[in-house]
C-alpha cells in the first residue's frame, strides 16, 4: 500500500488514488460521525450558504442545516421568508420560502435528542466541507477521519485492500498555516495502515498538549465540543462520500460506510 500525506492551506491539488481519508479532528468530521451515530443517513455537503440554498428544494428545505460563519449579507444572515441578493454578487439573488433550521457545527449538539427522528441534515461553509467535495472527483473512496473514529477508518481503509492511499491534512484556514493537531492524526493513522499498531497514551498526551491553547477562553459550549472531538475511538461510524443526480443537479452527501 502506498501512502501519501498532503497538507492543505489556500490553494491546494488533491492527489489521486483509491482512498482518500481527510483528517481533521476539530469539529466537522466528530460532528459529521456523531450525526451519522445518531441516526442521519445522508448528510449533504455545499461549499457555501449560496450553494446550499440553490439547492436546497433538491435535498429538502425543512432539513436542519450546519453552519460556520457566514459571508454574506445580513437580511441572508436572518433566514426569514424573502428575496436576498449575496455580498458576493449583484446578480446573486436567492428566494426564501421558509426559514432555515440553522445550527452550529458541534458534535455535542448533534447528540442531544433533537436528532432522534433526523434522517437528512446539509453542511456547508468550511474548509472540510470543501475539500471533500474537491476529493470526489480524485478517488473512487473519499473518507472523514477524526480521533473519535480512528480505529474505525484503519480497519474500513484495510478492508478496501487499496494500492494507493492519501491523507489529506486540513489546513488551520483561520490563520493560514499546517493544523498540527491535523498532522498528528494523519501520522497516527499511517502506522495503523502500515500494521504498525499505534501507541495510544503518548499519542493522545501530544494531541492535547498541542490543543491546550483552544482551552483558554472560549465558550463551555465550544470547550465540551473539544472535549467530544479528543474521545479516542468513540463511534464505528465512518463518513463516505456519495455523489448522486437529482434533476440534471451533481449533489454530495455522506452517509455511513459499510
Amino acid at each position: 500500500m502506498q501512502i501519501v500525506k498532503q497538507s492543505l492551506v489556500g490553494d491546494y491539488y488533491i492527489p489521486s488514488a483509491d482512498v482518500i481519508v481527510v483528517c481533521d479532528v476539530l469539529r466537522s468530521t466528530a460532528t459529521q460521525a456523531a450525526a451519522l451515530s445518531a441516526g442521519v443517513e445522508r448528510l449533504y455537503l455545499f461549499n457555501s450558504e449560496i450553494d446550499y440554498l440553490k439547492n436546497r428544494k433538491l435535498v429538502g428545505e425543512s432539513f436542519p442545516v450546519f453552519s460556520f460563519v457566514e459571508y454574506y449579507s445580513e437580511n441572508l444572515k436572518n433566514k426569514t421568508p424573502g428575496t436576498y441578493q449575496s455580498a458576493k454578487s449583484e446578480t446573486d439573488f436567492i428566494r426564501l420560502d421558509e426559514p432555515v433550521k440553522r445550527y452550529r457545527i458541534s458534535p455535542t449538539f448533534v447528540t442531544s435528542d433533537k436528532f432522534e427522528t433526523v434522517k437528512t441534515a446539509s453542511f456547508y461553509g468550511n474548509w472540510q466541507t470543501k475539500i471533500m467535495i474537491s476529493a470526489n472527483e480524485a478517488a473512487e473512496t473519499v473518507i472523514a477521519a477524526g480521533l473519535v473514529n480512528a480505529q474505525a477508518v484503519i480497519d474500513f481503509v484495510k478492508t478496501k485492500n487499496p494500492k494507493k492511499v492519501v491523507l489529506i491534512v486540513v489546513g488551520d484556514m483561520e490563520y493560514g498555516k499546517i493544523a498540527p493537531y491535523n498532522e498528528l492524526l494523519a501520522d497516527y493513522l499511517q502506522k495503523g495502515f502500515e500494521d504498525n499498531k499505534p501507541e495510544t497514551e503518548p499519542f493522545l498526551a501530544e494531541m492535547k498538549e498541542t490543543l491546550a491553547y483552544l482551552a483558554e477562553g472560549v465558550e463551555k459550549e465550544v470547550q465540551k465540543d473539544i472535549e467530544f472531538c479528543l474521545q479516542l475511538d468513540k463511534t464505528r461510524a465512518i463518513p463516505v462520500l456519495v455523489k448522486e443526480t437529482v434533476k440534471k443537479t451533481d449533489l454530495i452527501y455522506l452517509t455511513t460506510a459499510k
